[in-house]
């Protein structure tokens, strides 16, 4: 997993291209919020899912641009979240479809024959595992 403060950090970039420095620090929190399951002791579970990250940011995205109200941060709170899914993608199995039971899924890069290489790793909760190689 990336560490917290490459999260951050990445979040605090994305909103300072479009706000001033404390508002993207305090929204850079929002790029932590998807790791709240650690306190559940379960990791990379249902706040780690992309239909359920739309699910949520739709209708938040359509009730601010209807009423004119703090559009562009929500726009960008939701960009900063699913962010946090993508980088999380790079480094082990993550439930990106949940509740769907399709398997977890993950991106490792990895070098391969002199090229850079991204290998697609379908996980299962059986121990089987399929994959596929993509050359990049």
């Amino acid at each position: 997993m990336p560490d917290l403060l490459t999260h951050y950090t990445s979040s605090v970039l994305v909103a300072r291209t479009k706000l001033g420095l404390k508002k993207s620090l305090l929204l850079g929190l929002v790029g932590l919020l998807p790791d709240i399951d650690v306190l559940l002791h379960v990791h990379r579970w249902v706040t780690h899912s992309f239909i359920l990250a739309i699910a949520v940011a739709t209708p938040l995205l359509t009730l601010t641009y209807k009423y004119r109200r703090s559009f562009e941060a929500v726009a960008l709170a939701a960009i900063i979240y699913l962010l946090h899914l993508v980088l999380d993608l790079f480094t082990g199995p993550t439930p990106m479809l949940y509740p769907n039971a399709l398997p977890t899924s993950r991106l490792p890069i990895h070098k391969a024959r002199g090229k850079r290489a991204i290998q697609w790793h379908r996980h299962s909760t059986s121990t089987k595992s399929n994959s596929k190689d993509v050359e990049a």
